[in-house]
């Protein structure tokens, strides 16, 4: 359905979506999508509106700020000073900063030597643009690059394939010009407020149509997929195809193998790379 291989089961979640409701006889939908991204959504975007305020001289803010959003679900302190230190760590020490902390470039199942005789150029993803003329904007100046770059783009197509997929006509209102302009026009906290709340306007302006319940969650949940339970079942069909794949010159199987193996025998958390790794490797392999 999507045509060429995606990073995340969560795009497969969408796709049982879509087909659930077209067997319940569904053919409009409305799409939250590009919500997150003009409203400050996911975890609010903290280092931009922190370099908002820091450029405005607004330093006891910055504290109180971290205080405050470091104790939602999912973030703490330890996320909320990485945070504040993605803004004051001056650019040329931030690739040392990451690897300390255990970002790893090239983990050890990537032919690093072949990768790079092909000119691929190994680095962490550069840093969003700012211009001058958004000294403390940076917030919006950040939501108004992430709706027009890659990340809400592929997310659209995603969705886009699922749902036709279905012969579902997904529409996503949020993402018309005339909202697009309000919302990126409007003070920063607005979005974003000084007690860490996402989408902080449009949870006031919906207070009395949506339910109280759903309007003070703090737990943000995407399309979680169980994918420990997948991996734990299918372990001896996945290290099969694994052991088959013998002509991607640029992945060491070996090393990969061994890396599915810690994730399905829990020995390490799951995270993107499996699904990664066995999702192009099944493409290839079909393709080849």
């Amino acid at each position: 359905t999507q045509g060429e291989p995606f990073s995340s089961t969560s795009i497969y979640a969408q796709y049982r979506v879509f087909k659930a409701a077209r067997e319940a006889g569904i053919i409009v939908m409305l799409d939250g999508q590009g919500a997150d991204e003009l409203l400050a959504g996911y975890e609010g975007y903290p280092a931009s509106y922190l370099r908002s305020l820091l450029e405005k001289g607004k330093f006891f803010e910055v504290i109180t700020f971290l205080k405050f959003w470091s104790q939602w679900p999912g973030r703490g302190p330890k996320r909320a000073l990485l945070k504040l230190g993605s803004e004051i760590t001056p650019g040329p020490l931030k690739k040392l900063a990451r690897r300390a902390i255990g970002h790893n470039l090239t983990p050890n199942w990537l032919n690093v030597k072949i990768i790079k005789e092909q000119g691929v150029v190994m680095d962490f993803p550069s840093q969003h643009p700012m211009s001058e003329g958004a000294r403390g904007r940076r917030l919006s100046e950040r939501l108004r690059s992430t709706l027009s770059g890659n990340g809400l783009a592929s997310l659209l197509r995603h969705g886009d394939r699922n749902s036709m997929r279905w012969s579902i006509e997904s529409r996503v209102p949020f993402l018309t010009t005339d909202i697009a302009e309000f919302l990126l026009q409007l003070p920063e906290h607005y979005l974003l407020s000084p007690e860490g709340e996402t989408k902080h306007i449009f949870r006031a302006a919906m207070r009395g149509l949506v339910p109280d319940a759903i309007l003070d969650r703090k737990d943000k949940i995407g399309f979680e997929t169980p994918e420990g339970e997948w991996l734990s079942e299918d372990n001896v069909k996945i290290a099969n195809w694994l052991d088959k794949e013998n002509n991607v010159n640029f992945l060491d199987k070996s090393k990969c193998i061994s890396e599915i193996e810690k994730i399905v025998k829990r020995k390490k958390n799951i995270d993107y790379t499996a699904w990664r790794l066995l999702n192009f490797t099944r493409w290839n392999k079909i393709l080849d």
